[in-house]
């Protein structure tokens, strides 16, 4: 363990022809308050997916508490914001 509870390292994730991360390097300390702010479709669900071990990376690496989060528990969730409605 080295203080981080989150760290990747040039992730990548593709979906087919659809590079939904490239190249992305962080590092979020245990404890710390995090935003991930961005416009639709620019990999929000995708990056939080790979933490949470429900999509594997396509290259780089992820280690959530010093461990792949493929190894840690199961049975994460990640629960997208719904759609608001509107009335007609």
């Amino acid at each position: 363990m080295n203080g981080y509870f989150v760290q990747t390292r040039d992730l990548g994730v593709r979906y087919d022809d659809i590079e939904a991360l490239r190249g992305v390097t962080l590092d979020l300390a245990a404890g710390g308050i995090y935003g991930l702010l961005g416009r639709n479709g620019w990999g929000k669900s995708t990056l939080v997916s790979t933490f949470a071990a429900l999509r594997r990376p396509t290259s780089g690496s992820v280690l959530v508490n010093g461990d792949h989060p493929s190894d840690l528990l199961t049975g994460a969730v990640v629960a997208p914001q719904p759609l608001p409605s509107w009335p007609a």
